[in-house]
């Protein structure tokens, strides 16, 4: 409660114009008003993929409740259901104010295709057990990833791409369940975390009109969900929240109706999941305004040291009426930041999570009033690992999004 009371000060109001192309919003508002404020995070319980994710839940449950009284908020990769009910519970909300679906076992089938051959393994298995099979199960995608590069480089140029993508999508297991899994007369992996998606929206208001699409993607399933909110005596608000799909060095394995694969590169699939929601968004609001959170793996240049990523998705984003306010800070900050503890060292900074706003002309409108970023460079936290070592890192490999607007 004293970190929302603590937002609200910061962000009471800056001013009553709707969202002006070019225009600075600051970290901090000015002059009081009626106010939403939303957020989005990637809070990164990703078993394999982000280092300490299963000893990160419970601080980062508890660092969650905190803004339980925060108008909107989505998640990104609350991958576990373990992750999930801590959230849940450490919240302590009415279930009409917490939206996720379960979708395990949904997506394309791709077992029986993302397997591999025995021997195409006994290289890349070896370096995993030298290199990491002293870690915790959880650990060891990761740290293959990290010491097994010319293993997995030469697997991918020995026609290993199905076989790699079983890997990939088996994160969180130890090397001897992913083995099992991906070695015929195993079965192969459809989706990473038996097809979850990891994300959920929470609201101060109750979310009506639920509605969840499952959206084309390969290695992850990806979920968009949609809600209706009534804010006190003004005009519904429609929301979306989702995380997009990311950038990989093998591509899409997604397959289509006809059973091929459906995506010719990466930003191919992830326009068409933007596409989808932007359409169903819309439909959604008639005319109402409209936001749209999340991890969009995808942003502009911003300064010398943030460059695009993504940017033909960026583009697709921007062409579909959508704005960010967190682009048009008056101090330009990112998401994913070099420095982060989670991050490699050579992270670059980009800014890739977004509240996206999308007003209808005339009606209601969503002012920005402010906006920046949370839990950032200094917000560390000290825990306990799964070999039992104290460790001090960061709460995610993301920094929250913040934006505060006026709504008439």
């Amino acid at each position: 409660m004293k970190r929302i009371l603590a937002l609200f000060a910061l962000c009471l109001s800056c001013n009553t114009s709707m969202f002006v192309p070019g225009k600075r919003y600051p970290s901090e508002c000015r002059v009081p008003g009626p106010i939403l404020e939303t957020m989005t995070w990637n809070v990164g319980l990703a078993p394999g993929v982000v280092p300490h994710a299963t000893p990160r839940i419970k601080l980062v449950a508890e660092e969650i409740a905190n803004f339980s009284d925060l108008g909107v908020i989505c998640l990104q990769e609350v991958w576990t259901e373990e992750a999930r009910d801590a959230i849940s519970a450490s919240l302590a909300l009415p279930s009409e104010q917490v939206y996720y679906v379960d979708t395990r076992g949904q997506g394309d089938d791709l077992k029986d295709v993302n397997v591999c051959r025995p021997s195409q393994l006994d290289a890349l298995v070896s370096c995993a057990r030298d290199a990491c099979g002293d870690l915790p199960d959880e650990e060891h995608a990761h740290c293959a990833l990290e010491s097994c590069n010319k293993e997995i480089f030469a697997l991918y140029m020995r026609g290993g791409e199905d076989c790699l993508n079983c890997l990939v999508s088996s994160v969180g297991l130890s090397i001897d369940e992913t083995i099992r899994t991906c070695t015929i007369p195993g079965q192969g992996v459809s989706h990473s975390y038996d097809g979850q998606n990891g994300v959920m929206l929470i609201s101060r208001w109750p979310l009506k009109n639920r509605e969840a699409i499952l959206l084309p993607s390969s290695i992850a399933n990806r979920e968009a969900l949609f809600a209706t909110v009534d804010i006190d005596d003004r005009e519904s608000l429609e929301i979306a929240c989702t995380h997009v799909s990311t950038w990989n060095e093998l591509p899409p394995s997604h397959l289509g109706p006809d059973g091929r694969k459906q995506f010719k590169d990466w930003d191919a699939e992830m326009n068409a999941q933007i596409g989808i929601i932007s359409d169903r968004l819309n439909a959604r609001a008639q005319g109402r305004p409209q936001l749209f959170l999340g991890d969009m793996n995808a942003g502009p240049d911003l300064r010398s040291d943030m460059k695009a990523d993504m940017p033909m998705v960026w583009r697709r984003i921007r062409a579909l009426g959508f704005s960010s306010p967190a682009v048009q800070a008056e101090e330009n900050f990112c998401s994913v930041c070099r420095g982060n503890s989670l991050r490699e060292p050579s992270a670059r900074n980009k800014l890739i999570d977004h509240v996206l706003v999308r007003d209808p002309v005339g009606g209601s409108s969503l002012t920005p009033l402010c906006t920046r970023s949370l839990f950032d460079a200094d917000h560390k936290r000290y825990f306990r690992g799964l070999d039992g070592r104290m460790l001090e890192e960061h709460l995610s490999d993301h920094y929250a999004v913040t934006v505060t607007f006026g709504y008439e």
